[in-house]
């Protein structure tokens, strides 16, 4: 798995690219922490290139998303494959997390 961040209009935009598995869990953890360090909590996770993700995975996500609401934050998803939005519909994760079609969108909401 790839991950790259960048900071823009105050926000971090981490880009997963591949199979977020297993072997995974732990760079993606430190991504979002890092992230959410560096962009005050608020953190739009780009999801276009990955291409699988594993139960552990989610739950980096989610315990992500839920650090950073509790500071007053967000963990949004951008772009997610449709073979990621079907987990996420599966799983009824797409009722926690804010799914967003542009980054535009997703920074300015």
């Amino acid at each position: 798995m790839d991950i790259t961040t960048e900071t823009t209009e105050g926000a971090a935009v981490v880009r997963f690219a591949g199979a977020a598995d297993i072997s995974a869990v732990e760079a993606i953890r430190r991504a979002l922490e890092a992230s959410m360090q560096n962009a005050g909590n608020r953190v739009v996770c780009d999801l276009s290139g990955m291409d699988f993700i594993c139960s552990d995975a989610l739950g980096a996500f989610i315990s992500a998303h839920e650090d950073a609401r509790e500071a007053g934050g967000y963990v949004r998803l951008l772009q997610p494959q449709e073979r990621i939005r079907d987990i996420l519909s599966t799983t009824q994760l797409n009722r926690l997390f804010d799914i967003y079609d542009s980054l535009e969108t997703a920074l300015k909401v």
